[in-house]
């Protein structure tokens, strides 16, 4: 349940969280036991949520002797 923005003329006024505590509110009444968000941000862990996994992100520039590959890149998810 994310992203939450707030306008910046409106900030610090408890928008975002009254946004999201309602929203969680309301999932709950409908049986939800669990909310996901996929945000390191401070304001998430100031309303409760915490990190349950992380994910680490490999990359490589591969070269073949003084020429780069044609495939530049690759990447590893490691979940």
């Amino acid at each position: 349940m994310e992203p939450v923005a707030t306008d910046p003329d409106y900030r610090g006024m408890g928008l975002g969280r009254a946004v999201v505590s309602e929203a969680l509110r309301r999932c709950g009444e409908l049986g939800a036991k669990q909310a996901v968000v996929g945000s390191g941000q401070q304001f998430y862990y100031n309303m409760g949520f915490y990190p349950i996994f992380s994910v680490t992100y490999w990359e490589n520039q591969l070269t073949a002797g003084s020429e780069r590959i044609a495939a530049g890149r690759i990447r590893v998810l490691l979940l």
